[in-house]
């Protein structure tokens, strides 16, 4: 499915599966939202940063993502914690020599783990699959990757099981069975 913007406010969200692309802002834009998994995404070509999780929005799982090309930056977090980064692809987020990622959450815990990173060195020289150095997270958080892939994460969407249609079951079985108990009902 193609997109366009998305900003969830609800939380206990999932947004799964989607190419988001081409927007004038942000790809994902999560503010004050929680619990939300984003994953098997391809964001790319947005204007502003691919995913920007803001304002309060904690506990959210972003993973196995490709997100490439956007005008600012990869992934932002900004007074928000909690929230994990994994197995993700950043590819050319950083045409103004930006990080592709920004943690400018102080002692939040945001936790950014085994992404790709394609204007980092990621020489592996004990062919383990990780770069042997740590990719640094811009922003006031300190943070790090400190495991981050030394090749790009291949990615597949999941398919989802095909969800039976009731709709028939309700006309054809439902529906006569209770106009039948109401005659029942009737005659007796």
């Amino acid at each position: 499915m193609e997109l366009d913007f998305i900003l969830l406010t609800p939380g206990n969200t999932t947004v799964s599966n989607n190419t988001i692309s081409n927007n004038y802002g942000d790809g994902i834009h999560l503010w004050n939202l929680n619990d939300t998994i984003i994953s098997y995404n391809t964001v790319l070509t947005n204007g502003g940063t691919g995913i920007f999780i803001e304002n309060d929005s904690d506990n959210n799982t972003v993973s196995n993502n490709t997100i490439s090309n956007n005008g600012w930056t990869g992934i932002f977090l900004r007074e928000s914690g909690q929230n994990t980064v994994k197995w993700n692809n950043f590819l050319g987020n950083n045409p103004g020599g930006f990080s592709q990622a920004i943690d400018r959450v102080e002692g939040t815990n945001n936790v950014f783990t085994s992404n790709y990173w394609d204007d980092h060195d990621n020489t592996d020289r004990d062919g383990n699959g990780l770069a042997d150095t740590p990719y640094a997270i811009e922003g006031a958080a300190n943070n790090q990757d400190s495991s981050p892939l030394a090749v790009p994460a291949v990615i597949e969407a999941i398919t989802l099981p095909k969800v039976p249609e009731f709709e028939g079951f309700l006309i054809f079985i439902v529906i006569p069975f209770l106009l039948w108990l109401r005659r029942r009902s009737h005659l007796q």
